[in-house]
């Protein structure tokens, strides 16, 4: 419940606070309750008119962000099925932040990637007039793809560049480590395949 809050500053203004009875008559606040100072959250948040906490997670290394929220979403799921886990009428809880950018950026690369390759393939066949020509200079699309997954294999490797030339790691120099398949490494395929072009 709000108040003034020139009728709240302190404890004392709030017992002083007038409560009218079933009978009509006006009786302090005090003589009904017993208040108490209590420090409460800074902000309350909410959604959709519901009330909101966050926990923030953060994902082991050698995992990608998403199975690592699968596996929980699998865990919680199988918790709950099991009885060991119940969630009280009224709460609900969601995966967000960079796992749902994640799922949202992967279903519009599911439309829009074919979408781009077919409008691609289209451009390249109106230029040259013959499928087998336009076929050739499309491959290069794969090429590039499958370079960058080999890359991406390589990367991943433990032995990749496992030495130093004058004192420097050059797993370091060149940030060598594992890259998880992810549209951010998509986007740079299609880099990739803009530079061979």
């Amino acid at each position: 419940m709000r108040y003034q809050r020139e009728l709240c500053n302190s404890i004392e203004d709030l017992e002083r606070i007038l409560v009218s009875t079933p009978g009509g008559a006006q009786i302090p606040l005090i003589e009904i309750v017993q208040i108490n100072f209590v420090r409460g959250p800074m902000v309350i948040k909410s959604e959709d008119t519901f009330l909101v906490g966050y926990l923030i997670l953060d994902k082991k290394p050698g995992y990608a962000e998403v199975d690592v929220v699968e596996q929980a979403k699998s865990y919680l799921a199988d918790k709950i099925a099991g009885g060991e886990f119940v969630i009280p009428a009224g709460v609900s809880y969601t995966f967000a932040g960079s796992y749902e950018n994640q799922i949202r950026s992967e279903k519009r690369l599911a439309v829009v990637l074919p979408l781009a390759l077919i409008i691609i393939f289209l451009i390249l066949y109106f230029q040259f007039k013959q499928v087998s020509t336009t076929l050739l200079v499309f491959s290069g699309i794969f090429v590039a793809w499958s370079g960058g997954c080999l890359m991406l294999w390589l990367y991943g490797q433990d032995w990749l560049l496992n030495f130093s030339i004058l004192g420097m790691d050059l797993r370091v120099i060149f940030q060598i480590k594992a890259y998880n398949l992810s549209v951010a490494v998509w986007v740079g395929f299609g880099s990739v395949w803009d530079c061979h072009r």
